[in-house]
């Protein structure tokens, strides 16, 4: 799971999911508003969606249409899980508030 870098405590699944450039969260424990290291998570975001497709493409190009989607849905979830647990956080600067 991802951590508070200021205080090392472990962040709510949900509030670093949904993390993007656009909004930030806020560590319940010190109140320190974080936001997410971008230099990390775009070559991670790009390499599940290139195995995102790969899996939807062999699936459907096999033949196996009518079960891809529940293989899919599991490799997003997965997916999900492993971007949460290897979200890097940084502290916001105040001059950029």
């Amino acid at each position: 799971m991802a951590k508070c870098p200021s205080c090392k405590v472990k962040l709510p699944f949900f509030s670093v999911l949904f993390l993007s450039g656009l909004n930030t969260t806020r560590c319940k424990n010190c109140r320190t508003e974080l936001e997410l290291r971008q230099s990390i998570m775009i070559p991670l975001i790009g390499t599940l969606g290139l195995i995102s497709v790969s899996i939807l493409y062999t699936y459907v190009d096999s033949g196996l249409a009518n079960k891809w989607l529940v293989v899919f849905i599991a490799w997003v979830i997965v997916a999900a899980v492993f971007y949460v647990s290897v979200a890097k956080l940084k502290p916001i600067e105040k001059d950029k508030q």
